[in-house]
């Protein structure tokens, strides 16, 4: 009987199993960096499912301590999902750890929270951070708002008035990832902004073009004028514009007549950019096919090849451009006047403008005479 006893009492001993475990015990431990002792008690406790929470949160601090930083993120997320206040200051604060393991683990738990509440909590915590004194908090704060994507779309009054107050570093840092927390409740509101930003000519350079940047990033159709304007400065801005423009794409149909008054802009390299447009756009820019007609008479050879290459992929003219084309019939220029009617024969619209085709037999031009006569005959 008595080995008995010495047996029990020694598993007892070595194994800590049958010592009483209690929160103030494994806070003792803890305190006093018995972290083995305390992970045991702690450990026990969630077992009992007394005081989880807050057992799970005491085992994150002693992980990281330990250098055991997803163990540490397991317990912190364990904390999280029961009761969220013991945890959430802390991660929060992690978020400007100088280990870049551990703020990008804060960061990624605070995004992966799915209560709504909590979420809300998180963000307007950060924006507090946000308009904080200290440079290294703003970008911190700024690193993790951005990482909730569209989710932080509720506070993106409270970004646009931080950039409206702060320096060009910070500002350049949020129009560097503006675009990630767009989405159909805020677009208009930060588009209209970036516009006003590359329109002001005053602005810092640097601050413009992260605005077209930006622009380019959200792919905002709208802003497509806008930035061809911008093609005209003389600066860095314009080669960012052009970019922009290509990433942003094409615009759509209803669009397009806000292009055409470029086709006659003064600067060849606008009139070059909207043509492409309009080739790329295809059968979708044939309201056009007046206007670029006319520009194959352009002074300038790269923009007469590329109204040709144009005409050539947007194909037979819409119903729309009948109007246009008709118009064309009274050029003085012959080429033109040909081109025009050879659109409206391809659109088999010739007996809807019959009595302009009965003129141009009586045209000054032979051949204008002559190919008219062909069209009515046929």
């Amino acid at each position: 009987m008595m080995k008995y006893f010495l047996l029990i009492s020694f598993v007892c001993f070595g194994l800590v199993a049958c010592e009483q475990v209690s929160m103030d015990k494994a806070v003792e431990y803890q305190n006093k960096g018995m972290y083995n002792k305390a992970i045991h008690n702690y450990s026990e406790l969630i077992k009992k499912g007394k005081d989880v929470a807050q057992a799970q949160k005491n085992l994150a601090d002693i992980y990281l301590e330990m250098g055991k930083i997803k163990e540490a993120f397991d317990s912190f997320k364990a904390s999280l999902n029961i009761t969220p206040s013991f945890a959430l200051d802390e991660i929060i604060t992690l978020t400007s750890s100088g280990n870049k393991e551990i703020r990008e683990q804060a960061i990624k738990t605070l995004t992966e929270i799915s209560n709504e509440n909590t979420k809300k909590d998180i963000l307007d915590r950060l924006v507090q951070k946000l308009n904080s004194n200290e440079f290294h908090d703003k970008v911190d704060a700024l690193e993790a708002i951005f990482a909730f994507s569209k989710d932080a779309a509720g506070i993106s009054d409270e970004i646009l008035a931080v950039f409206d107050k702060e320096k060009p570093v910070i500002q350049n840092k949020i129009l560097a990832e503006l675009f990630k927390i767009t989405g159909e409740s805020n677009s208009q509101k930060i588009i209209d902004k970036l516009e006003m930003i590359i329109q002001d000519t005053e602005e810092n350079m640097l601050i413009r073009v992260s605005a077209v940047d930006c622009l380019a990033n959200m792919k905002s159709k709208k802003s497509l004028t806008k930035l061809i304007n911008l093609t005209k400065e003389n600066s860095a801005i314009s080669s960012s514009a052009k970019s922009a423009i290509e990433k942003i794409g094409l615009p759509s149909r209803e669009q397009v007549t806000e292009f055409v008054p470029y086709l006659q802009d003064p600067s060849s390299s606008v009139r070059l950019i909207v043509l492409k447009i309009f080739s790329d756009m295809k059968s979708e820019a044939n309201d056009t096919v007046p206007d670029i007609i006319l520009l194959l008479k352009d002074k300038n050879k790269a923009v007469k090849d590329a109204a040709k290459a144009a005409l050539e992929n947007i194909g037979v003219a819409s119903q729309n451009a009948l109007e246009g084309l008709s118009s064309l019939l009274d050029n003085k220029d012959v080429d033109i006047k040909l081109r025009a009617l050879n659109e409206i024969v391809e659109m088999n619209a010739v007996n809807q403008v019959i009595d302009k085709v009965r003129q141009l037999q009586q045209d000054p031009n032979k051949e204008v005479r002559k190919y008219a006569q062909q069209v009515i005959e046929s």
